[in-house]
């Protein structure tokens, strides 16, 4: 029992010698407390009527203590009285004596007996006033923000989890930490909006933590409202404070932090039924689903606490400004060596220092671009919660599984792949997986299954979503073309090319338009956005068995290893990772297909000739192609032939934008500077295949 008195001890010194504007004494001694009451949690061998007045004795004084900290308490001399008779009280009894206070059977009685001194309280309402940073505190804002985020993130994972084990003490704790350490900074700041939330939110929690509530259904749909709504106050914060501007109040704070409180004094009663239950869940669901795609994705953001002389935070602009500045030492470097080259052979010592600083120069560029490097996890836990949101909306039941979610992915990509995502998710849940009586009717397992699948595939991230639902349907998809005048009836369309209609603006086989999908308004947009990316999308459905649709991106929207290849007097990079080969063809290798234009017979596959000249507009050195050279470039399953008139040699690249005014060109991605200081365009090989087959 002596740490337990010890702590008490500290705190009643503090008590007495302090006061209530002593934040960081009141911060000591509610982490005191919690000792306190950890250590009380661990004792055995001590009579649990003891035990039971001990502990509610200490949570009483742990709230008051609180709403010091809060600055809620109307009177806070009579807070700091309070706390320290139950101090004296708690010592009484671990002595063997009788306290002079009045016992206390539960905390919330103690809220009680307190707020009459305080009618205020928690349940406040806010002044319709705007709170002004001063310039002392913009550095702790920022900070404030960033461990927010990384916070919140945390508690809405492992509240997913606790849907799965509602007893999980482990993810109920990670979630009462999570707000607990929000609300005590928030307290410094004088952020009293997130104070009071992040109160109500972790006091229900703190029921979890002591046995006496599960933390699913009407509880769990609570708590995610006040995730919701907390990220909406540290976003306002954010932006306030970037902006040097008021910070103005976020309506609804009040009427959820009372709601919560409601919700956790009927469970104190005895008063939540199953039924209840149910319907605030549904209740709670719908209004939660309307906020989902408006979740940002913080990519670079871990939810593990990691140490502190382990890592360091950069801001993000700073990191773009170096990998730009390594990007332009990569061009110096080659411009360099390529002048110098010819004095090379002459001087060894040169030719020694050259290499050695092109050694020097590549390993900083792999290891700037592997700061870019970010998982895709944060972007797939995301999805969890999209996927119960729309699935309860929607009335299904839908099992969501994640593999792959530490593969590595450029930071941009990962960041603009969050709503394509959301989208595509959406309507698998939507539109692909059936009703669970119309599943089990089909000989299917009452849940659907949706699988989201990220891996490594020749030089491209490939993400899958897979589901076991209905599949595309071809049939509808070609009908409501023909009626958007997309296609003409008759006209001869594979299977393929009629899937992929589904990306088409405003087209949708939705019997009914509902409030999570069916206007034809997403997946062209997905599309565009994925193409943005230098990466294209793949349709596989099956009828009644699923469909797969599979995004092919690339490492990093940065730098590509590239063959450089001259026609006539230009020059094109043709990225490594999609040439199989390159031949000179003889005469009997080349034929000509009424209809289909020139083919090469490789090995007996007949390959489209694309020759780049006609493509661009280049005059080249020989129209002939058994004088120049054919590279064989493949897109997934799909290969075609270059006409190229020379090959000059493999170089990495920086990519760079061909800027605004001349926006996108089908069949280039981008421009690099070359050794010789002259911009070579980057052959988009997807584009290039999909020209061919038209």
């Amino acid at each position: 029992m002596q740490p337990i008195l010890d702590h008490l001890s500290a705190i009643d010194a503090m008590i007495q010698t302090g006061d209530a504007t002593d934040l960081p004494g009141l911060a000591d001694a509610h982490s005191r407390f919690e000792s306190v009451m950890e250590l009380l949690s661990a004792t055995s061998g001590v009579a649990a009527p003891l035990m039971q007045d001990m502990s509610a004795r200490g949570r009483g004084a742990r709230e008051k203590l609180e709403q010091l900290i809060l600055n809620e308490a109307q009177d806070a001399a009579a807070h700091m009285s309070f706390i320290q008779q139950q101090i004296t009280a708690m010592t009484q009894l671990l002595a063997g004596q009788t306290p002079v206070a009045a016992p206390m059977t539960d905390a919330f009685e103690a809220a009680k007996i307190a707020a009459q001194e305080e009618p205020a309280g928690v349940h406040a309402t806010f002044p319709a006033v705007a709170h002004v940073f001063s310039e002392d505190d913009l550095p702790l804002v920022g900070e404030f923000v960033g461990e927010a985020n990384v916070h919140l993130e945390s508690a809405e994972s492992e509240l997913l989890k606790l849907e799965e084990d509602a007893g999980n003490l482990d993810s109920i704790g990670a979630l009462f930490r999570a707000f607990h350490t929000i609300k005590g900074v928030a307290g410094f700041l004088n952020l009293n909006q997130i104070q009071t939330l992040a109160h109500a939110a972790e006091n229900l929690l703190d029921m979890g933590r002591e046995g006496k509530l599960k933390v699913h259904g009407a509880a769990s749909d609570l708590v995610l409202q006040a995730i919701d709504l907390m990220k909406k106050l540290i976003s306002a914060v954010d932006e306030a404070a970037r902006a040097v501007q008021p910070m103005q109040p976020t309506p609804g704070v009040t009427e959820l932090a009372a709601s919560i409180n409601r919700f956790a004094d009927k469970v104190t009663k005895g008063e939540i039924v199953e039924a209840e239950s149910s319907a605030n869940a549904e209740s709670a669901a719908s209004a939660i689903i309307a906020e989902t795609t408006e979740l940002e994705a913080a990519a670079d953001a871990k939810p593990k606490q990691q140490a502190a002389d382990s890592t360091v935070k950069v801001a993000t602009d700073r990191l773009d400004s170096l990998i730009n500045m390594v990007g332009e030492l990569v061009i110096a470097n080659s411009m360099v060596t390529q002048d110098v080259a010819g004095a090379l052979s002459q001087n060894q010592r040169l030719g020694r220092h050259i290499g050695h600083l092109g050694k020097i120069v590549r390993d900083l560029q792999d290891l700037s671009m592997s700061l870019r490097m970010v998982p895709v996890n944060a972007v797939f836990r995301k999805m969890t919660r999209l996927v119960r949101d729309v699935a309860r909306k929607a009335g299904k039941e839908v099992d969501l599984i994640i593999a792959g979610a530490d593969t590595e992915l450029d930071r941009n990509v990962v960041e603009a792949l969050a709503d394509p995502l959301v989208h595509m998710v959406r309507n698998s849940v939507d539109h692909g997986i059936e009703p669970a009586d119309v599943r089990v009717a089909a000989g299917k397992p009452r849940p659907g299954r949706l699988e989201l699948r990220a891996y490594h595939k020749g030089g491209n991230i490939n993400i899958d979503i897979i589901d076991d639902g209905r599949g595309l349907n071809r049939d509808k998809i070609l009908a409501k073309a023909i009626q958007n005048g997309l296609v003409n009836e008759g006209d001869p369309i594979s299977d393929a090319e009629i899937y992929k209609l589904v990306f088409a603006a405003g087209l949708s086989t939705a019997d009914k338009v509902t409030d999570i999908s069916g206007r034809g308004v997403g997946m062209d947009v997905v599309k565009r956005n994925i193409e943005a990316l230098r990466g294209r999308i793949d349709i596989f459905t099956e009828k009644g068995k699923g469909s797969t649709f599979t995004i092919r991106l690339p490492l990093t929207l940065a730098v590509i290893d590239g063959l450089v290849v001259k026609v006539g007097q230009n020059k094109y990079i043709l990225p490594i990772t999609s040439i199989e080969q390159s031949i000179r063809p003889s005469a009997e290798q080349l034929s000509t297909v009424q209809n289909r234009g020139e083919l090469v017979n490789m090995r007996g596959s007949l390959l489209p000739l694309v020759r780049l000249h006609q493509l661009f507009g280049v005059e080249p050195t020989t129209q002939d192609p058994t004088q120049s050279l054919v590279v064989i470039v493949q897109d997934n399953d799909r290969r075609v032939c270059l006409l190229v008139d020379e090959l000059l040699g493999q170089e990495q690249v920086v990519i760079k934008s061909l800027g605004e005014d001349i926006g996108e060109t089908r069949g280039i991605s981008g421009g690099a500077v070359l050794g010789d200081g002259n911009v070579s365009l980057i052959i988009d090989v997807p584009g290039v295949v999909e020209l061919a087959a038209m």
